[in-house]
């Protein structure tokens, strides 16, 4: 076999940005080399702590070998919930229907008050921004309205009917969460609508009525 051009397991990591994550080995990038020979890793996962594992095979004594590599640096972070300042903590928070303000105590950066919304709003918070932070939101009669954590605007955008439920959150793992809603009419279905410069609808049809999460 010519090691020089032996394969080995390759991995790399982003943020939600799309920028390479410098915190994976210095510059978003990871090789390993097992035996100096062909290495080629075919599946990876990421396990319960945040830690990531790849497996597949090494070339060693003349044959190819089961291989899996175990990367023990900063985990992978896990989306969490109502984390408004985007440590990895869910912040205790409060809507109060009366003035519609959203009184926060973020776990890293203290204090803060906003107001958006109405008494008979439906409270719809998520991390629209892909920032790592969930973004204050509310639902009204088919329109959606938010504050953007990145820069502070404010946004908004119709999509739905008034009896729709918001279920907004992160489907399809690229950091950033999903205007999404659940009708439950005798045509059940679901719906997302993705935010950004480019919208993108996504809609399923159920016979049944949809299980919400």
């Amino acid at each position: 076999m010519n090691n020089s051009t032996a394969r080995d397991f390759a991995l790399a990591r982003y943020n939600p940005t799309g920028a390479l994550d410098v915190k994976f080995d210095t510059d978003g990038k990871q090789t390993t080399d097992f035996f100096g020979g062909d290495d080629v890793a075919f599946a990876a996962a990421i396990q319960a702590d945040g830690k990531i594992i790849a497996a597949g095979s090494a070339y060693h004594d003349g044959q190819y070998d089961f291989a899996a590599a175990r990367y023990i640096g900063d985990a992978v972070q896990t989306r969490i919930k109502y984390d408004f300042d985007g440590d990895g903590l869910a912040d205790i928070s409060v809507f109060r229907p009366s003035n519609g303000v959203w009184y926060l105590n973020r776990s890293t950066q203290g204090f803060y008050a906003t107001q958006l919304g109405i008494s008979t709003d439906k409270l719809a918070p998520a991390a629209f921004a892909g920032d790592g932070k969930t973004d204050i939101a509310v639902f009204r009669d088919g329109v959606w309205y938010w504050i953007n954590s990145l820069n502070g605007t404010f946004n908004t955008v119709q999509f739905g009917l008034p009896d729709d439920i918001p279920v907004s959150a992160d489907y399809d793992s690229d950091g950033r969460a999903e205007i999404r809603k659940s009708r439950t009419s005798k045509s059940p279905s679901i719906s997302a609508l993705k935010t950004g410069q480019s919208h993108r609808l996504m809609c399923r049809r159920t016979s049944k009525k949809p299980k919400l999460r």
